[in-house]
């Protein structure tokens, strides 16, 4: 049997070359023997591709991924855009926070990142917002703001000026 880091470069490799199938088989596999972040994400990374997986395993393995490496900007961030995508906007809420306050240098990228990727999904799936129309655009702009550090009234100022 191979060692666990051997099934995880053949994952990212299977998993760069487009092999999906392979790649989620090598995860596994690697998973299976050693329960690494490392495994888990490139799990979800190439079942996302694929679509005989269901949203929730992928994203079982995307948390699977955070919770073995809290930390990980890169794992919180790919899950919340994979959240995004498939209209589960709490839970991409909160990894974008997250990831702002373990990275407060970048937090007003992740705001931007959140108040596009909201604006631009939300509108995909509103009947899960449970917001209207303005209140979606509202909450974007609201993310668009903490983004610049500006107040609602900052915008305002310089919009009537």
């Amino acid at each position: 049997m191979m060692a666990s880091g051997d099934q995880l470069e053949k994952g990212h490799i299977h998993l760069a070359n487009g092999e999906y199938d392979k790649a989620v088989k090598a995860f596994k596999a690697a998973v299976k023997e050693a329960e690494e972040p490392e495994g888990f994400f490139g799990l979800a990374e190439s079942a996302s591709a694929l679509a005989k997986y269901s949203v929730q395993d992928i994203a079982g393995w995307y948390r699977k991924a955070i919770d073995l490496d809290p930390g990980n900007v890169y794992y919180r961030t790919a899950y919340a855009e994979f959240c995004l995508e498939n209209g589960i906007f709490n839970a991409a809420e909160e990894q974008y926070l997250a990831v702002a306050d373990l990275d407060i240098e970048n937090a007003h990228i992740y705001m931007a990142d959140f108040a596009a990727s909201y604006a631009k999904w939300a509108v995909e799936f509103p009947e899960r917002t449970g917001l209207e129309p303005d209140q979606i655009s509202r909450k974007a702009l609201d993310y668009g703001l903490k983004a610049l550090n500006m107040t609602p009234d900052d915008a305002k100022r310089l919009l009537e000026g």
